[in-house]
């Protein structure tokens, strides 16, 4: 859970950053996840803050199996193209839930 929350948070203030410097010369996200409508995108979403956020949750995944794993990653079995790809997975399904924005969250009426 821990390096879910660092990837998130990292991922979240990058994308924040970079988003607020150069969103707006990028094209803004789609209303939506792309096929899956019922999962709407917070407005205001950049594709730079989006790129910005997959790439930090790619090197947060790439430092963890890297060193955190000791060096040896036993699901990939020590391929890189493996660590590549399961990197990249990482990076965009953090830029996704970054991106998601208020879906996620349980409003506090319905707690009441």
């Amino acid at each position: 859970m821990t390096r879910a929350d660092d990837r998130l948070s990292w991922s979240d203030t990058t994308a924040s950053t970079i988003g607020r410097l150069w969103g707006r010369y990028t094209k803004p996200l789609p209303s939506h996840v792309p096929g899956i409508k019922f999962l709407p995108f917070a407005p205001r979403k950049s594709l730079a803050g989006f790129l910005a956020a997959t790439f930090t949750g790619m090197l947060i995944c790439l430092g963890f199996w890297r060193n955190g794993s000791s060096g040896r990653w036993h699901l990939l079995d020590g391929h890189w193209s493996g660590l590549a790809v399961t990197s990249a997975v990482v990076g965009v399904g953090g830029a996704v839930v970054e991106a998601l924005g208020r879906f996620l969250v349980v409003r506090q009426s319905r707690l009441s």
